[in-house]
């Protein structure tokens, strides 16, 4: 959908349930890497931090 067509309220609306969405994402992400990391499941695929392997490997800046 053309964001452009949506009326002000619509927008405003669909912006606020993506934030939404977008926190709870961001929540199980961290609970992922924090599992990831008490694994050190990095290592395993070669990389010396959960740092070096967020950045490499996720394409995390």
């Amino acid at each position: 959908m053309n964001l452009k067509y949506l009326k002000d309220h619509q927008l405003l609306a669909r912006t606020q349930s993506l934030v939404q969405k977008e926190r709870q994402l961001l929540t199980q992400v961290l609970h992922h890497l924090r599992e990831v990391e008490r694994r050190k499941l990095f290592s395993d695929l070669g990389y010396q931090s959960l740092f070096e392997y967020a950045v490499k490997d996720l394409k995390y800046s």
